[in-house]
């Protein structure tokens, strides 16, 4: 742009001139502010090594407090096997019943008051020591902040120029872009008065439906009467007129093949229906009003734009001020476009100098506008045409034209209308009562149908639950037996022993995958609307597992226990299901879990070392992270990489949400160059 010889952007040229850029600082804010709340530890040695020592500390607290969780004369005591944070300090979760037993500092409760957040003593000194580093954090993200704040503040005056420019380049781009849209061309301007606008289209009206108009005003004559029938598009020429002006003096090209176009001082336009209930001004109070504020304000410099002077009231008085306020704006010498069907004033443009006709054209064939516009002709109503053309009488269209009677049978045609339009009133009003007697017979119908399937699907669903409960009882049974023999073969040699062990562990897998799914099937949805509350166990729809709700956050979302993990979901994802009647359930899933596991050992798994979030939405990752990473724990892994790309950030953000607050992750942290960089992170797991 700087470099181009094209002299009609050189003003263009000379706005871009003063554009400000200081490119080393905008590539250290992108490098080192990775989002409005996350700082990147390349912003300073001292925020890299403080956040080193926080890792550091964190992974001590962790391994310290894992020692708690995996001693079996403590675990006891805690009711979840997990390390979570509360106020900021690394906490377990104990049994409020057994809180005396683990010696440490209350930090929360529950929300049912059977859980306390009991910080152990042991690790007291080590929280201590991470506060105090994540205090030096926060000081030293302050101190990088304040910095980038300086050398923001030292360049605020050019930001600001810079913020003026781009707002007048962007507009002027928006212009061009609008003038290519609609091959605009840009209009000749002139402070004469002079308008001349040949095949212009309406901005608003769709480009293959418009009718290009072409129209004069200012040299010739000043005031330009149109006429013709309705819809034939006398109001959208008048208003064209003035959007072209308008755009004309905003420094818009104008969509025409050509125009000149001058500036005026104001323009002042009268056009549609004003009446107001709430002002109690009527269509013609309204008017007039307008025409009022126009005649009082209009200069010889002004463009005016009337539509229907004179209108709203008696035919013979409106004409007479229609001729009153036309000659008026002449003698000052506004340039005027008037729509009309007053004789009078068609009369009155051809005896009058400096005023014009103007006819909407009309196919008297077709009874149609064609929406054209010639100058120099009145344009005719018509009425007596189309009348002669639906059918009327050839003596009344004759009775018509002579002008015999015209009152009286004005007064008739009234009258007549009148009469068709009750009885056709009657008939509809027997039409509608007819229909509505049959929709309700119809809703009745349906409404009985309805319960009558309610009740079928009630007695289905009973007897299915029925069956499904006596299916589980013997299924359990079965299971229970087969658990018994395997303990006894467990010790044997003889190979017969060994493949009958092998026989039923593959039965009992097969009764575990069929238990799953009754009890999927079993699952009740609440259908009386009973809001979801704190302790109650979910199913999450998107990811197909099972949970307790930990924490309800306002009306859209809650936070679910998962195993050993915490997650927020939507509530339009989550459905209550019942909970189990007995442990008898549980102690059967523990025992083929474990069956399943001696089962597997030795198999290779599918689960990857990596995990690829490129392409995902936040709410895809956000599931697929949380399911890869309960897999990768299950199957021992010590170090995983979730790849998300540079991008916008916004799935790194995401990632490290969840790995922020997963009991599963030990540390993590930006891969290494070779392996993805700033592009991927890794992640240590427990």
């Amino acid at each position: 742009l700087f470099r181009s010889e094209d002299t009609r952007i050189k003003y263009v040229q000379t706005l871009a001139k003063r554009i400000f850029t200081d490119s080393e600082l905008a590539a250290d804010i992108n490098k080192n502010i990775l989002s409005d709340t996350d700082i990147a530890d390349t912003a300073s040695p001292a925020l890299a090594s403080i956040r080193a020592k926080i890792r550091k500390a964190g992974g001590e607290i962790k391994d310290k407090l894992m020692q708690f969780v995996r001693k079996p004369e403590l675990a006891k005591y805690l009711s979840d096997s997990t390390v979570t944070i509360r106020s900021d300090r690394y906490v377990l979760p104990v049994k409020s019943e057994m809180r005396s037993f683990i010696p440490g500092f209350i930090h929360d409760q529950s929300g049912s008051g059977k859980t306390v957040f009991i910080e152990p003593l042991p690790v007291l000194e080590l929280n201590n020591t991470l506060k105090t580093y994540k205090i030096e954090e926060a000081k030293e993200i302050d101190k990088i902040l304040e910095r980038y704040t300086g050398r923001v503040n030292a360049i605020s005056d050019y930001i600001k120029e810079t913020e003026i420019v781009l707002t007048e380049l962007d507009v002027l781009f928006a212009k061009a872009r609008y003038a290519l849209s609609y091959n605009a061309v840009k209009p000749e301007i002139n402070i004469d008065g002079y308008v001349r606008i040949n095949n212009g289209a309406h901005p608003l009206i769709s480009q293959k439906k418009v009718v290009p108009v072409s129209l004069a005003l200012g040299r010739e004559y000043r005031i330009l009467m149109i006429t013709g029938p309705n819809t034939g598009g006398k109001t959208v020429t008048l208003k064209l007129t003035g959007l072209l002006c308008l755009m004309a003096a905003s420094g818009l090209f104008v969509p025409c093949t050509s125009a000149d176009i001058s500036l005026f001082d104001n323009v002042y336009a009268d056009i549609g229906d004003e009446q107001s209930i709430e002002l109690s001004l009527s269509a013609f109070s309204a008017h007039m009003s307008n025409v009022v504020n126009i005649t009082n304000a209009l200069t010889a410099k002004s463009l005016v734009l009337f539509d229907e002077l004179g209108s709203g009231t008696d035919p013979i008085e409106g004409a007479a001020i229609a001729l009153a306020v036309t000659d008026f704006i002449k003698t000052v010498g506004a340039r005027t476009v008037i729509t009309t069907h007053f004789d009078e004033l068609k009369r009155y443009a051809v005896a009058e100098d400096g005023v014009e006709n103007a006819g909407a054209d009309f196919d008297p064939i077709s009874l149609r506008p064609t929406y054209k516009l010639n100058i120099g002709l009145p344009g005719a109503s018509n009425a007596l045409a189309v009348a002669r053309n639906l059918g009327l009488k050839p003596e009344i269209i004759k009775k018509a034209e002579d002008g015999i009677s015209v009152d009286k049978l004005h007064y008739e045609k009234i009258l007549n209308e009148l009469e068709k339009a009750r009885l056709t009133a009657l008939q509809q009003e027997a039409e509608a009562a007819k229909l509505l007697k049959a929709a309700k017979e119809s809703e009745a119908v349906a409404h009985a149908e309805k319960e009558k399937a309610e009740a079928f699907r009630k007695e289905l669903s009973h007897n299915a639950k029925k069956e499904t409960q006596r299916m589980v009882g013997e299924a359990f049974e079965e299971a229970k037996e087969i658990i018994r023999t395997l303990k006894a073969m467990l010790n044997a040699e003889e190979e017969a022993d060994i493949a009958e062990a092998h026989r039923l562990k593959n039965k009992i897998l097969g009764l575990s995958d069929g238990l799953n799914a009754l009890e999927d099937d079993n699952i009740a949805e609440t259908e009386d609307g009973t809001p979801l509350k704190v302790g109650d166990t979910v199913k999450v729809k998107t990811l197909g597992v099972f949970g307790v709700i930990a924490k309800l956050n306002g009306r859209n979302s809650a936070t679910i226990q998962m195993g050993n993990m915490r997650s927020e979901f939507p509530l339009s994802v989550l459905s209550k299901v019942k909970k189990p009647k007995a442990n008898d359930n549980k102690q059967l899933r523990s025992s083929l879990l474990i069956i399943r596991e001696k089962g597997s050992e030795g198999k290779s798994t599918s689960v990857p070392y990596e995990l690829n979030l490129i392409g995902k939405t936040a709410r895809e990752a956000e599931e697929e992270i949380i399911i890869y990473l309960d897999k990768a724990s299950n199957l021992r892994y010590n170090e995983v990489r979730i790849i998300h790309g540079h991008g916008f950030g916004v799935l790194k953000e995401k990632a490290r949400e969840i790995l922020k607050r997963s009991a599963l992750v030990r540390e993590f942290y930006d891969a290494p160059q070779n392996i993805g960089g700033e592009g991927a992170t890794v992640v240590k797991l427990h």
